[in-house]
């Protein structure tokens, strides 16, 4: 039995993970939602030529990079959360500011 929880992925997660992928891009391609991609512009985990790629799906995404590594949340949530109010409050009607 596999540990629930790994820093390795069996050929089935990749598989489940590539199709996933798949979908997702495929729903961003046709409904075209609002997006908004916050990345650490020293994450070495998702490289940021990775944030980029929304935009192929999506040309108007939204990608700001913060300087951080990997878990930008941990030491930019203010920032990423002011940014997610924005985009909420441009496409929905939430207040910017809370």
């Amino acid at each position: 039995m596999r540990p629930k929880y790994s820093f390795f992925f069996a050929a089935e997660d990749w598989i489940q993970a590539r199709a996933t992928s798949i979908a997702q891009q495929a729903y961003l391609r046709t409904h075209q939602p609002p997006v908004l991609a916050m990345w650490g512009k020293n994450d070495s985990f998702f490289v940021p030529p990775g944030a980029e790629v929304f935009k192929r799906d999506v040309p108007v995404a939204e990608v700001r990079f913060v300087d951080s590594g990997h878990f930008a949340l941990e030491t930019h949530a203010r920032e990423i959360g002011a940014a997610m109010r924005e985009l909420f409050g441009n496409h929905i009607g939430w207040p910017s500011a809370v």
